[in-house]
């Protein structure tokens, strides 16, 4: 297929018992990739109970530039075994693509790109931007990893519920009202796609999804790395079922 950008990028995501969607997705992340001159798809995957393993086994066999990461036993909650997954991938790209132009991060077990290219919205970025997010098709849904101070929504919205600050709802309507559809610029954003130029992400940065045995959300602390992150309405994402 033709090439969109001369650009190059590797592509990363965590599976785990998504063995209906994990083939969708895999199929995706890969046409997405093949529109840089150059790329990877690595994948993390640990302790699955279904065939998420076996079909991320057999696809990588089929097609080339694919990486499979596993584990056994990893311990803990969901978010620290998440930021687990996140850094592997992380530590496997610097030590293997460091050089390419864009890290780009992408859930999948239920969102996928709605945009035409991921190249080129990869390309359209200022040369001051270090990374953007997704918007949502239908609705914005990605609260937990959202922060901005200038909308004085920069804490955690499932944790800190109080009437005066507002909880992850009410920053749902607010969001209508102050972001038109407009490119925002932000403290943290994920929405199920991140797209960050590589040489911008600092070699301390890292995930964190456990705080004193509390799960947090692991993008927010990967971010604070990150200078300049914009959640940009040129990259859409939605669910596998709309």
């Amino acid at each position: 297929m033709p090439k969109l950008s001369n650009k190059t990028a590797v592509i990363v995501g965590c599976a785990r018992d998504i063995e209906k969607e994990v083939s969708h997705s895999m199929s995706e992340m890969y046409r997405l990739g093949n529109e840089f001159r150059k790329f990877a798809l690595i994948v993390y995957e640990n302790d699955s109970k279904d065939g998420t393993l076996k079909k991320l086994k057999s696809f990588s066999r089929k097609h080339t530039n694919v990486i499979i990461l596993h584990e056994k036993n990893v311990q803990g909650h969901r978010t620290k075994r998440l930021a687990h997954g996140r850094n592997k991938l992380l530590q496997y790209a610097r030590q293997n693509y460091g050089k390419y132009d864009f890290f780009i991060v992408m859930d999948m077990d239920f969102t996928r790109s709605n945009t035409t290219s991921l190249a080129s919205v990869a390309s359209s970025m200022k040369p001051k931007w270090d990374a953007v997010t997704a918007v949502s098709r239908e609705y914005y849904y990605d609260w937990w990893a959202f922060r901005c101070k200038r909308l004085n929504m920069d804490y955690d919205c499932w944790d800190d519920r109080s009437d005066t600050l507002g909880d992850c709802i009410d920053w749902g309507t607010q969001w209508e009202v102050k972001m038109n559809n407009r490119l925002r610029k932000v403290e943290s954003a994920f929405n199920g796609i991140a797209i960050y130029k590589f040489d911008r992400i600092p070699p301390e940065a890292s995930y964190i999804g456990d705080m004193n045995g509390k799960e947090v959300c692991e993008h927010v602390s990967f971010n604070k790395y990150i200078s300049n992150i914009y959640v940009y309405p040129r990259l859409v994402t939605s669910t596998w079922d709309e």
